[in-house]
């Protein structure tokens, strides 16, 4: 395989292409090392395994395609939580709804860090330093790893809490994965719990149990937030002609499950607390001065045994 940065429309962007120059992954660094685009192959046969992202779509990114979503994912009730008896306010970024909503790395620019490149597998990490901003004051040190392979993609994620104190996060990975014609596949869970939400996404407190079932999105809209039970979180997606197992590191304990009318695609969302933990610390996480926090997603493509 091979790498190469281009600049296009005036945004850097990172491609990895194997010894054909089929493009297997795309990242815009300027925007919060964003996956524009990736593909594997089965049988020599591209696929497409994430929404693709246009340039078009960077600056309104409608859709959040494929962001990394950090120092919280999902929503945040008016923007505003209290950590250690003090009150901060991020932006509002969800007018309509009067929330912050995904944090704000994904609008960061990353500086591309560190490449290992071999004949059938490519790795690239790009890193973003945060010293602190009023309405987060907690620096740390965030870098995102890509690895990819014919038939595997792995993305891992490091967070250091660069400050001298002890730093609120939560952490979630927003990929949309590519259906079937007319939006149709089927999902198959582990046994969860839904949070139920109000009009405004929050949650209301009550629960739902799910035991073992599937979800298969359509072409309709779908919006729903569950925490995992018991299993490692691992999920897989069922296609025509090919499965993807996705399977991810325990500490994403919580999953965001999205589809978009109309669009052929679904969000199968990791995350590592629940909506609005800030506030209720469902799933609530502290990383202590200097220490590391690292996880990863691993997505397997394969063909669908017919038998």
């Amino acid at each position: 395989m091979q790498l190469k940065e281009h600049i296009i429309r005036g945004i850097q962007v990172f491609d990895v292409l194997d010894s054909e120059n089929r493009l297997f992954l795309r990242v815009a660094s300027d925007f919060g090392a964003k996956i524009m685009e990736l593909n594997m192959t089965l049988e020599e046969n591209i696929i497409p395994v994430l929404w693709k992202a246009d340039f078009e779509e960077l600056d309104s990114n409608e859709f959040g395609k494929n962001d990394i979503l950090f120092p919280f994912p999902n929503r945040l009730d008016c923007g505003a939580y209290e950590y250690n008896g003090t009150q901060y306010k991020f932006p509002i970024n969800e007018k309509e709804l009067n929330n912050s909503i995904h944090g704000f790395l994904r609008e960061r620019r990353f500086e591309f860090k560190h490449e290992k490149v071999e004949e059938n597998s490519a790795e690239v990490t790009f890193s973003f330093t945060f010293d602190g901003e009023s309405f987060y004051p907690f620096p740390f040190v965030f870098e995102v790893t890509y690895h990819i392979m014919s038939d595997f993609f792995q993305v891992s994620f490091s967070i250091t809490n660069s400050g001298n104190q002890t730093m609120p996060f939560g952490l979630g990975w927003h990929p949309y994965f590519v259906l079937d014609r007319k939006g149709s596949g089927k999902i198959n869970l582990p046994d969860r719990r839904e949070h139920l939400v109000n009009d405004r996404y929050l949650p209301t407190g009550e629960i739902r149990i799910e035991n073992g079932k599937f979800f298969e999105p359509d072409s309709s809209f779908y919006n729903a937030t569950f925490e995992i039970m018991g299993k490692s979180p691992f999920y897989e997606l069922e296609l025509r002609k090919h499965i993807l197992d996705i399977e991810a590191s325990d500490s994403f304990g919580f999953l965001q499950l999205y589809t978009p009318p109309k669009m052929n695609a679904v969000a199968i969302e990791p995350m590592t607390c629940c909506i609005n933990s800030f506030n209720n610390k469902i799933g609530f996480k502290e990383l202590s001065s200097l220490e590391i926090f690292n996880v990863d997603i691993k997505i397997k493509l394969s063909n669908k045994l017919i038998g």
